[in-house]
C-alpha cells in the first residue's frame, strides 16, 4: 500500500469481489467521469469469477477519507506479446464491449496520477499497462494524457477502432433507406406465411428466466454454438455469467430485450444493456433453419423503430460490433471510436 498526494494505492488479488467492495464500486460507479457498465460490480464479479482465468490484480485508489476514487481491474501475465515482459491488461472478455476502469470526477487527474505513481514505485510489479478495450474519445484517456504528459519514462502506442453506433434522435432511420424496408417487409410477410409471426418486449418485473433459457438454446443452435465458437451455453462458466449478469440487470432495469417469436416459439433474440441516456447492443441470435427471412435484421430493424417511437431519453446506442460488420454498418451510420 502507498500513498501519494493523499491518495492511497493499494491491490487485491482474488477472483471474487467482497462485499464491502461490491458496494464501494456501486458508489464510485454513480460518480465516475465516464460511466463503464461492465466494470459495474454486478458485471464485474461474475465475470472474474466464471470467465476470467489468468491472476487478476485488482487496484484501488483511494481518497483521503477513505472512498474508493478509482478502480483498474487487471489480468497479471508474466508474458507479453511473446517476450518475457511482467504486463498487467485490463481484464478482458469475448463478452465485455468496454472495459473503461472507473475514476470518479472529483479531482480525476489527482487519482490517474496516484494511479500512475503506484505503478512506478512497483506496487503492482509491471513493465507494461495494457488498457484495452476502453473508450479512445473519453474523458478518461483525456485525463490519462495529461498525467502522462508530466512524466517522463513513460512511452504509449495506442491502437484505435472505430464502430457503428445508433443516435435516434440524431439519425433515426440510420441506413434503413425506404428501398430497404419495402425489402424486409417483403421478407417479413414470406416469414409469415410459415405460421403465426408476432413480437416481444421484455417488461419491467416480468420473470427472466424464460428469456435466459430461450436465448441460451437459441444461441446454442446458432454458428457461435458450433465448435470454438463463444455461445453462452457451451460451458458452465458462460451459463452461470450470462444468468447472473441477466438476473441482476432485470432487477436494477438496466435490460432490454426483444423477441422474434414464429408460432410462439424464439426465432430470433436481442439484449440491450443501458447506461444513463444510452446502451450497448449486448447479443443476438437467430434461428439459422430460417436464415433466407434474415430474422436477425428484421429484428434489428424492429428494436430500431421502438427506440425511435417509445424511448426518447436514450441518445444513442454502442454496436460493440467489430469495425467491420457488414450488417450493423449498414443499418447504423454513425460511429464511435
Amino acid at each position: 500500500m502507498s500513498s501519494t498526494s493523499g491518495y492511497v494505492f493499494s491491490t487485491i488479488a482474488s477472483h471474487r469481489l467482497p462485499d464491502s467492495l461490491a458496494r464501494d464500486i456501486d458508489g464510485l460507479a454513480a460518480e465516475a467521469v465516464e460511466p463503464s457498465i461492465f466494470v459495474e460490480a454486478w458485471m464485474l464479479g461474475p465475470a472474474l469469477e466464471h470467465l476470467i482465468t489468468e491472476d487478476v490484480v485488482i487496484v484501488l485508489v483511494h481518497d483521503g477519507d477513505g472512498r474508493l476514487a478509482g478502480l483498474f481491474p487487471f489480468e497479471s501475465r508474466r508474458r507479453f506479446s511473446g517476450l518475457p515482459l511482467r504486463a498487467l491488461s485490463l481484464v478482458a472478455h469475448p463478452h465485455a464491449l468496454l472495459f473503461t476502469p472507473l475514476v470518479t470526477r472529483h479531482r480525476t487527474d489527482e487519482v490517474i496520477g496516484a494511479f500512475l505513481d503506484g505503478i512506478a514505485a512497483g506496487r503492482a510489479p509491471a513493465r507494461i499497462v495494457e488498457l484495452r478495450n476502453i473508450a479512445a474519445d473519453g474523458p478518461f484517456v483525456q485525463a490519462l494524457e495529461r498525467a502522462l504528459q508530466s512524466r517522463r519514462g513513460w512511452s504509449r502506442h495506442l491502437e484505435t477502432r472505430e464502430r457503428a453506433l445508433f443516435k435516434p434522435r440524431d439519425n433515426p432511420d440510420a441506413g434503413v433507406s425506404g428501398k430497404h424496408r419495402k425489402e424486409l417487409r417483403r421478407l417479413e410477410r414470406r416469414l409469415a406465411d410459415s405460421g403465426a409471426l408476432t413480437y416481444r418486449i421484455f417488461e419491467a418485473g416480468e420473470p427472466v428466466q424464460p428469456w435466459i433459457e430461450q436465448f441460451l438454446a437459441l444461441e446454442v443452435r446458432g454458428w457461435k454454438g458450433q465448435e470454438g465458437g463463444r455461445a453462452f451455453g457451451l460451458d458452465e462458466g458462460g451459463r452461470a455469467f450470462f444468468g447472473s449478469i441477466i438476473r441482476s440487470g432485470g432487477e436494477r432495469g438496466r435490460i432490454q430485450m426483444f423477441s422474434m417469436l414464429l408460432d410462439g416459439v424464439p426465432i430470433a433474440m436481442k439484449i440491450n444493456f443501458l447506461l444513463g441516456d444510452g446502451g450497448y447492443a449486448f447479443k443476438i441470435a437467430y434461428d439459422e433453419e430460417y436464415a433466407k427471412y434474415s430474422p436477425g435484421v428484421l429484428l434489428e430493424v424492429f428494436f430500431m423503430t421502438h427506440i425511435v417511437e417509445k424511448c426518447p431519453t436514450i441518445a444513442w446506442v454502442d454496436s460493440g460490433a467489430r469495425s467491420d460488420h457488414p450488417m450493423i454498418n449498414r443499418l447504423w451510420t454513425d460511429r464511435r471510436l
